[in-house]
């Protein structure tokens, strides 16, 4: 699976992975609208059977096995995407 393909999997089920977060919250009126924009700082826990540092975070294929096992969570300090306010949304994966 492709790192844009595997990120767009984990937008559409994100949902289903809230820990204690609303779904959405009302969008500031300085927020944009556009749907291709979008800014978040926050933080990332991760940790996979990759030697450190995981060279699939950096375009290159796994090591040094054949295959990457990842958990994972994002805890988003400020996040906004397409004008949703996502501050707050702690998310996580396997």
């Amino acid at each position: 699976m492709t790192r844009r393909r595997f990120a767009l999997t984990l937008l559409a089920v994100a949902p289903a992975l809230l820990v204690g977060q609303p779904l959405f919250r009302a969008a500031s009126a300085t927020a944009p609208t556009d749907p291709t924009t979008w800014s978040a700082t926050g933080t990332l826990l991760e940790s996979c059977t990759c030697a450190v540092p995981c060279t699939c975070n950096f375009g290159e294929g796994p090591s040094p096995h054949a295959y990457c096992h990842a958990v994972f969570a994002y805890r988003f300090e400020k996040a906004i995407w397409g004008g949703v306010d996502l501050s707050g949304l702690i998310i996580g994966g396997a």
